[in-house]
């Protein structure tokens, strides 16, 4: 938890798991309380902004554009 716990962390704000438990396994570490937030942020940066970036290239694409028409048919 000492080496990984930040980085688990974000992995988890960057995932559908629930925070709480995560939090209370890195908060029995008493580290800094930056680096938590930061580590918070980041992995909600990345699972949002991966969403906000699907969203809107999604529309755009021939390729699933061609699955839309070939699903029509």
């Amino acid at each position: 938890m000492q080496q990984h716990g930040l980085w688990v962390l974000a992995l988890i704000a960057a995932s559908p798991l629930p925070h709480t438990p995560a939090l209370l396994m890195v908060a029995l570490n008493e580290p800094n309380f930056i680096d938590i937030l930061l580590a918070m942020w980041l992995g909600k940066a990345l699972k949002y902004g991966g969403v906000a970036w699907l969203v809107a290239k999604f529309p755009d694409t021939q390729r699933v554009r061609g699955w839309m028409a070939r699903l029509r048919v």
